[in-house]
């Protein structure tokens, strides 16, 4: 992987804010992972500013939160307020979302890619610690709830993925305050 351009990382951790890793885990815990479609919208923002190729950030919402919850607000009225039947409903259910898994999955993977892209770090890895929670968040809407425990790993990944960028921001402020001290230091010198 080629290094991502200095200035741009300059740019995008000059302003960065540092959020706690615990804080961010009780956060997944109590809104049962959902948050996490809130830090990757508001990280993909932050990282759509400096990565051309990063994934759209409103596409990622769109796809995330607003599918799943419209379709399956759209499905509960079609079959307890139509009463269709349930042989075309499940049909319907499965293959919507089928669709919406796929481009779940192809915007965490896009997502994961830009991450990298900027942490230097290896996208297959988070994307697969994404992946393995994914399905407990699908399997909510389909009322099985022996399916929360694999959330683990998203809810460990997220924390986990703000505690690198925490750092990565901490060396490169800590960079920018050394470049100026260093720098007050050689003008004093003259």
């Amino acid at each position: 992987m080629k290094p991502f351009p200095t200035e741009k990382l300059e740019f995008f951790y000059s302003d960065f804010e540092k959020k706690p890793p615990l804080l961010m885990l009780l956060f997944m815990v109590l809104s049962l992972g959902f948050y996490a479609i809130n830090w990757i919208y508001f990280m993909n923002k932050k990282l759509d500013e400096i990565d051309d190729d990063s994934p759209q950030p409103e596409r990622g919402l769109i796809i995330l939160f607003f599918f799943p919850v419209v379709f399956s607000i759209i499905m509960q009225i079609l079959y307890n307020i139509m009463k269709i039947p349930e042989g075309v409903f499940l049909s319907i259910t499965y293959t919507v979302w089928s669709l919406i898994i796929f481009l779940s999955l192809k915007y965490i993977y896009d997502f994961c890619l830009s991450y990298s892209k900027v942490t230097q770090t290896n996208a297959l890895f988070w994307y697969i610690f994404i992946y393995l929670g994914f399905p407990a968040v699908v399997l909510f809407f389909f009322n099985f709830p022996y399916a929360l425990p694999l959330m683990f790993f998203t809810m460990i990944t997220i924390p986990a993925m703000q505690s690198y960028i925490n750092k990565e921001a901490e060396k490169y402020q800590l960079k920018k305050k050394g470049d100026y001290f260093n720098s007050m230091h050689k003008a004093r010198s003259y």
